[in-house]
């Protein structure tokens, strides 16, 4: 306190002083002073507190997040226990992708593990790929499970498998986009045979969905920024054949021999 005072009787005065000029900065310097004291004392009783705080974070975390995790594994031990999730799993090769908990249930989205594709490319005028598969492999590439477990009665309440339409619908302008894009594509005239008739479009299914909440409703969505894809099927002499087309590209994808009728 005595080194602040010759400080302020060493302050350089103005040349013209008021009368109270050196009395109120005196007195606002000492009260800054007093000020700064107060914080020095603070301080130390504050930092246990500080300490403490990351810490008291972390168990709030985890009172939140465990119970969640720990529902959701025991969701996933029920799915797999039941019968029909377990004959997938071995002739499709269905793993869970995500899971939601809403009103005490737990829907969990079952997809095939994603494959390489044994591709040929078929040179003519331009690029494209010609892949032959078989009716399971098909499958196995472009369809997926939806299982709701409920929780309060563990056991699975229902299994729906995924169809594109549900997921990704087409409009009517968007299929007759797809018939466009096929007609304009001298190569398949090669390939296919001329006595091919059109059984339906549909969308096809995204390999990455995913769970969201919408309201009260747990809905199965599309990746976001996905390119939108449609299935043409053909059928001729007893086989069946898919051509699919990237809408945004305009431009096929993909020809596969998907089987007899």
């Amino acid at each position: 306190m005595e080194e602040l005072k010759k400080k302020i009787n060493q302050i350089k005065k103005p040349e013209i002083e008021l009368p109270y000029f050196k009395a109120a900065l005196k007195g606002r310097l000492l009260k800054e002073h007093q000020k700064m004291e107060k914080r020095f004392l603070i301080a130390p009783l504050l930092k246990p507190a500080l300490v403490s705080l990351p810490i008291l974070i972390i168990l709030i975390l985890g009172v939140l997040i465990l119970p969640q995790q720990f529902m959701e594994a025991r969701a996933l031990k029920i799915a797999k226990a039941h019968p029909e999730i377990q004959k997938l799993i071995q002739e499709y090769n269905i793993r869970p992708t995500d899971i939601k908990l809403q009103d005490q249930k737990a829907y969990l989205l079952f997809m095939p593990e994603e494959t390489p594709e044994n591709i040929l490319e078929v040179e003519n005028q331009k690029r494209m790929l010609l892949e032959i598969a078989s009716e399971k492999e098909t499958l196995k590439k472009s369809e997926g499970v939806l299982a709701i477990v409920d929780l309060q009665r563990k056991n699975v309440a229902s299994i729906k498998t995924i169809r594109g339409r549900e997921v990704v619908p087409l409009t009517s302008q968007e299929e007759q986009l797809v018939k466009e894009v096929v007609e304009k594509e001298e190569v398949l005239k090669e390939i296919l045979p001329p006595t091919i008739t059109i059984e339906k479009i549909e969308p096809a299914l995204p390999e990455k969905l995913r769970l969201e909440k919408k309201g009260t409703e747990i809905q199965i969505a599309p990746p976001k920024n996905f390119e939108k894809r449609a299935k043409i099927l053909y059928k001729s002499d007893g086989k069946r054949w898919m051509v699919e087309v990237n809408l945004q590209k305009k431009k096929i994808e993909k020809l596969q021999l998907i089987g007899n009728q």
